[in-house]
């Protein structure tokens, strides 16, 4: 893992983690309208980005090497903690830590499964069969998904054709089991699930209240998997008020 600070290094503090395929870079662009107000700190996770030949092992490893970056920077006071598909998965492990404060947190697209073996099997085989083709036939990859994505999708092929086997599996295993931690009410009540309602783990919704009850939920019609925010960027940045 590689970890960037951006915008005002003495200012509050911002975490954004990315999701699968992207980097700290990319994510940290949703708050580059007030950078002048806010320390944005954008981590690579393992596997992505300027940390592309780590192996990601784990939401749970992820989780630890930014909790110790951040005690020890003195960073316990977060303002806001943006995490987006996998980066979600990594903030609900951050969450279990009480030393810092976690002050308004968003998960956008969050997977949020017990044991989704179903899920993880078929999410393993379809990747796998795409990343051996991206293996095989360089640029390929990143041709298309650019032409899916635009800008996105350059950064997306890329990291996908460098990225190993190994990291591969670790991330859709990260992504289809999570232990329901018991996350205490004020916690809960400072956590904001953000999904689109054609995506897949918009059906946990019911799942996460029953457990969660005192969390936020949005669904945004129309949209799919982190289309939501990624489309309406100033919906992610009302959140700054709510910091």
């Amino acid at each position: 893992m590689v970890i960037h600070e951006y915008g005002n290094i003495e200012a509050e503090k911002i975490l954004v983690l990315h999701p699968m395929l992207l980097t700290g870079a990319f994510a940290a662009k949703l708050f580059a309208p007030r950078s002048d107000r806010y320390c944005i700190i954008a981590p690579d996770l393992s596997a992505h980005g300027q940390a592309s030949s780590s192996e990601f092992v784990s939401a749970e490893n992820e989780a630890a090497q930014i909790l110790c970056y951040l005690k020890e920077k003195g960073y316990t006071d977060i303002a806001l903690t943006l995490g987006i598909s996998l980066g979600a998965r990594i903030v609900l492990e951050l969450l279990k830590d009480d030393d810092i404060h976690w002050k308004c947190i968003v998960l956008d697209g969050a997977p949020v499964y017990k044991n989704a073996r179903f899920l993880r099997f078929v999410y393993t085989a379809v990747f796998l069969s795409k990343w051996k083709k991206a293996r095989k036939c360089k640029g390929f990859a990143q041709k298309k998904m650019t032409a899916l994505f635009g800008e996105a999708g350059e950064v997306m092929g890329s990291t996908f054709e460098s990225m190993c086997e190994k990291s591969l599996r670790n991330i859709i295993a990260a992504c289809s089991r999570f232990d329901f931690y018991p996350y205490p009410k004020d916690v809960q009540q400072r956590m904001y699930f953000e999904f689109g309602s054609k995506e897949i783990d918009a059906r946990q919704a019911k799942t996460i209240l029953r457990r969660y009850p005192f969390v936020h939920i949005a669904l945004h019609k129309g949209y799919g998997h982190c289309q939501y925010m990624a489309a309406e960027k100033r919906h992610t940045l009302r959140y700054l008020k709510s910091a």
